[in-house]
C-alpha cells in the first residue's frame, strides 16, 4: 500500500490570525495581546484591529504595546468600528460613560512611527482576499461591530474565517453574546462557528 499524501503546505504552518479587541478599558486585552504576539508557534498574528468607543486611541495603545515587545516580525494595527449608540447595547454596556478608557493618560500622547491603518475592515477583507489560506482564526475579546461589518459587507472575505473564537460570557453583554451584532449577521457568524 502506498503511504498517505503529505498534509497541505497550510496545514504545517500556524493559521493566519486577526485579533479583535478592545483594548484599553480592562486588563484582559493587556493579556491578550501579549498572548498573542508570543505564540508565533501555533498562530500567526496577522492583524490587530481595534473594536470599541475609541477605536484610535485604542490602536495608539496596542502599537506601543507590541512596540515595547522585542518581536522580530512586525504585526499591523488598524483601527476598526465604534461601538453602536448606547440605546442599541445590551446590558451595563449601555450605560453612557460606565467603561471609560482606563489607558487614556498612557497612551493619549503615543506617536506610533509606523502608520495606523485607518479602514480597518476594508483592510482586513483586502487581507483576507489576497490570501491563499482558507484556515484563518479570528479572536474577538471586546464588542463585535468590526466583525459585523466584515461579515456584512464582505461576506467572501469572511467565509475565509475557519475559527472564529468570541468572547462572550463577559459581564458587560449580559445575555446576549453579540451585543452589537445585527440578526443577519449572526446566523452568518453562527454559519462560520461550524
Amino acid at each position: 500500500a502506498l503511504p498517505p499524501p503529505p498534509p497541505p503546505a497550510e496545514m504545517l504552518s500556524p493559521p493566519p490570525t486577526i485579533l479583535d479587541t478592545d483594548y484599553g478599558t480592562f486588563m484582559d486585552d493587556i493579556f491578550a495581546v501579549s498572548l498573542l504576539i508570543q505564540s508565533t508557534d501555533v498562530l500567526d498574528p496577522k492583524l490587530i484591529i481595534t473594536t470599541q468607543e475609541h477605536t484610535e486611541l485604542s490602536a495608539k495603545c496596542v502599537w506601543d504595546h507590541v512596540n515595547r515587545s522585542d518581536l522580530d516580525y512586525e504585526i499591523p494595527i488598524a483601527i476598526g468600528e465604534t461601538l453602536p449608540p448606547y440605546s442599541e447595547r445590551a446590558s451595563v454596556c449601555g450605560l453612557p460613560g460606565l467603561l471609560g478608557f482606563a489607558l487614556n493618560d498612557t497612551c493619549k500622547d503615543v506617536v506610533p512611527d509606523t502608520p495606523l491603518i485607518e479602514n480597518g475592515v476594508e483592510y482586513m477583507a483586502e487581507m483576507l482576499m489576497e490570501s491563499n489560506r482558507t484556515d484563518w482564526v479570528y479572536i474577538a475579546i471586546g464588542g463585535q461591530t468590526s466583525l459585523a461589518k466584515l461579515v456584512r459587507e464582505y461576506p467572501d472575505a469572511a467565509d475565509k474565517i475557519e475559527t472564529l473564537f468570541i468572547m462572550g460570557g463577559n459581564w458587560c453583554t449580559g445575555f446576549d453574546p453579540y451585543p452589537d451584532v445585527t440578526a443577519r449577521s449572526e446566523e452568518h457568524t453562527s454559519e462560520l462557528q461550524s
